[in-house]
């Protein structure tokens, strides 16, 4: 949030990156820096003032586009790039919109998108990431707040690490089998499981 570049991230379904670029927007207006989001989804134009237009008015009050693009402090963020509605040519002229009014972009791709986006001459000088999969640590954490969820006071410690590691030993037996991805969505719907059984 605070280097000022252009960013491609990928990941897969259900990964989190539309959530990624929903906390980008809250910690951009919280350092003073003026965010647009747009979803590729609904781009089927390759002027961008037209989407511009319509997003800033869902998403700000009295903000018209010529005062949004005189801000010397803002930035875009455009989620799933690969589903855009537009073939290449026009793609192409969309991007190079993007790159000239925009200098901190931050766009969202499915993985498989990142085999094409070498060849997008557009995407060239933009960063590329990649959102990874629920480590040993996160799950760990993730699993230690649900436990202590509204008891995080009075649960005692032994009692909080001796379900951690129960319900830790459940998810890593599925996980390593690959019946299931090591992602947020699915982690927490196994725990809900866990809890209902």
């Amino acid at each position: 949030f605070t280097k000022p570049k252009r960013y491609l991230i990928c990941g897969e379904e259900q990964q989190g990156k539309s959530s990624l670029l929903k906390h980008a927007f809250k910690q951009f207006l919280k350092s003073e820096i003026v965010p647009i989001y747009l979803d590729a989804k609904d781009i089927n134009q390759s002027d961008i003032t037209k989407s511009l237009t319509a997003a800033l008015k869902s998403q700000y009050v009295n903000l018209e586009l010529e005062q949004f693009l005189t801000l010397p402090n803002k930035v875009l963020l455009i989620d799933d790039l690969n589903e855009i509605g537009l073939n290449t040519k026009y793609r192409a002229s969309f991007l190079s919109s993007i790159n000239d009014m925009f200098a901190q972009v931050i766009m969202t791709c499915h993985s498989s998108f990142s085999y094409i986006s070498p060849e997008i001459q557009e995407l060239n000088d933009y960063e590329r990431h990649e959102l990874l999969g629920f480590g040993h640590i996160k799950r760990a954490e993730l699993i230690e707040k649900w436990v202590s969820l509204g008891v995080e006071e009075c649960i005692d410690e032994s009692s909080l690490y001796d379900q951690c590691d129960e319900i830790k030993a459940r998810l890593d037996t599925i996980i390593r089998k690959n019946i299931v991805p090591p992602k947020p969505i699915y982690m927490l719907m196994l725990l809900q499981m866990f809890e209902a059984y």
